[in-house]
């Protein structure tokens, strides 16, 4: 296949990503990326989260994140399931109809990257769901085809050198500007966004690398759950 040649490349992803995108379908469109994203939550995510869900909140998702890469079609699937359904959307609607004190149900978190100034929530939670979310999308198998696992790869790639940056820059004392150039050689992500997400990981220790800790003790507890109730719908 074209796209595995193309990883077979070289090994540093940094080097490959273009050659990835040159071949993989660009959308520059408001209005057809908000199709595709429409395709892709209602027509083919919510159909099967039955499967493996018991609640599934009342009102359904109206609009999707479009913060990653938003005109790549192959990384929709992979943001869709993080941002919508099964990740952000159905986590925090779940908890709007909870019975549970407000300040709970309804977070303030439009702040989101400027702590503290917001009531605490727990990062590990949060996003080791949304992380969590993407993986079930492989054992829904909702990721059509090889395209659409290479998005899902490089956001786990992304999730890995994180763990790095976050690490480097706090305990080793890395620069800005070496944690940026880290990440342009082993993401997709353009030097932007990487330039924004590090002065985040400056700002906030450890919250990069809560999302890969939070979403390896959710899938722990899951796996508990399952042999408990032997039914993993009611986890």
């Amino acid at each position: 296949m074209e796209v595995n040649l193309l990883l077979n490349q070289r090994p540093n992803i940094g080097h490959i990503k273009y050659n990835i995108i040159s071949v993989i379908e660009t959308l520059c469109n408001r209005n057809e990326i908000l199709s595709e994203y429409k395709d892709v939550v209602y027509r083919r995510i919510y159909p099967s989260l039955p499967k493996i869900f018991n609640k599934i909140p009342v009102n359904q998702c109206s609009t999707t994140a479009l913060r990653w890469c938003p005109g790549l079609k192959f990384t929709f699937m992979a943001l869709s399931l993080h941002e919508a359904v099964p990740g952000h959307h159905l986590q925090i609607s779940i908890q709007n109809e909870a019975k549970i004190p407000k300040y709970r149900r309804y977070l303030e978190i439009r702040n989101y990257f400027l702590p503290p100034f917001h009531f605490p929530f727990y990062t590990a939670y949060v996003e080791g769901w949304g992380l969590y979310a993407e993986y079930l999308g492989e054992e829904l198998g909702l990721y059509k085809d090889d395209y659409e696992m290479i998005g899902r790869y490089s956001f786990e790639m992304t999730r890995a050198c994180r763990l790095v940056v976050d690490t480097g820059i706090h305990y080793f004392n890395w620069t800005r500007d070496k944690a940026i150039d880290y990440m342009m050689d082993y993401t997709i992500l353009s030097r932007e966004l990487i330039s924004k997400d590090v002065d985040r990981y400056i700002t906030w220790p450890g919250q990069a690398c809560a999302y890969k800790i939070g979403e390896l003790k959710i899938k722990e507890m899951r796996q508990k759950a399952k042999i408990k109730l032997d039914d993993v719908t009611y986890f």
